[in-house]
């Protein structure tokens, strides 16, 4: 208590301010952050990476202003920690799925990268104390690393937006994503199925999935066996679909169409979604058509970007 009465009231703990700090810190780069996830080619992203890294400066100068202690180290602290744990989230959510859009993806990576920088800074307060060059470097270390591993994340948002990109052709045609599932097989997604609109322009009406031994790791080679499997809308019976040259037999629920006594077409019907499969073959072992007729009758329906991400890389 005072000479005239009044209490005096502790100074804010110097640890705290600093993580309050780096947690403000980290939400100011919440937004270079949406800027590079959009970034379209290595120099918008470089440019984006620069912007983070001053605006981190120009945050340490204001915490300097407002009397945040080691202000400069800890903002730089922050942005380190903030880079590598954003490249962090924002990688695995390109491998399980993004979100439909960059203000989604930004928010989802931004806010808990801006907690976890706060956590860093304490951490670094506790190894370095007082020292701000120290904890300037190891935030320098920190943007490093953000440099180095957001140059091959960009390539990989960019495939996974693709794959999105896709999915959402696919699913405008109103068809279901059949995915079936063939002992010994491993699929491929090799495209869309277009056809041509009278007056000219392709409309997507399909897709295709190529089956290959699982000892082939997705790999075909010029002597392989394979599945071709395309997945559209049905028109007319099963075996008017099968090619003149072959004939054409309907039993437990699919038609197989042979050739000079060779079966190798398998055709499936799933309400109005034609799954047709051409055998080929080749080095390797085929599922039987039977085998094959069974897999497409029981097929799941997966997400568009369970098929789409069956592409080869």
């Amino acid at each position: 208590m005072s000479s005239d009465g009044e209490t005096l009231q502790p100074a804010a703990d110097p640890v705290s301010r600093r993580m309050l700090g780096a947690f403000l810190c980290g939400l100011v780069l919440v937004l270079p952050l949406h800027g590079a996830l959009g970034a379209t080619s290595k120099r918008d992203l470089l440019l984006w990476l620069l912007a983070a890294v001053l605006l981190a400066v120009a945050v340490g100068m204001v915490l300097r202003v407002v009397g945040v202690p080691q202000a400069l180290g800890t903002s730089l602290a922050a942005g380190g920690a903030f880079g590598v744990a954003a490249v962090l989230v924002v990688t695995v959510m390109s491998w399980v799925g993004l979100p439909s859009g960059d203000v989604e993806l930004t928010l989802l990576a931004g806010v808990p990268a801006a907690a976890v920088a706060a956590l860093a800074v304490a951490v670094v307060q506790r190894g370095t104390g007082d020292d701000e060059r120290f904890a300037g470097t190891v935030g320098i270390f920190g943007l490093v690393a953000v440099l180095i591993g957001s140059w091959p994340l960009s390539g990989l948002l960019g495939d996974a937006r693709d794959d999105i990109a896709q999915g959402r052709v696919l699913e405008a045609t109103g068809l279901t994503p059949y995915l079936p599932e063939l002992d010994g097989m491993q699929p491929r997604y090799e495209g869309t199925v277009d056809d041509e609109l009278e007056g000219g322009g392709p409309q997507v009406s399909g897709y295709r999935l190529l089956y290959l031994d699982e000892s082939l790791d997705g790999r075909l080679g010029f002597d392989d066996a394979y599945l071709d499997l395309e997945v559209g809308w049905a028109q007319g019976a099963p075996c008017d679909e099968i090619d003149t040259l072959y004939s054409c037999t309907e039993s437990d629920g699919y038609a197989t169409g042979s050739r000079e006594g060779e079966p190798d077409v398998v055709i499936v019907y799933r309400d109005d979604v034609r799954l047709i499969a051409r055998l080929q073959e080749g080095d390797g072992k085929l599922p039987s058509p039977d085998d094959v007729g069974g897999a497409l009758s029981d097929a799941r329906a997966a997400d568009w970007l369970d098929v789409v991400s069956l592409q080869e890389d």
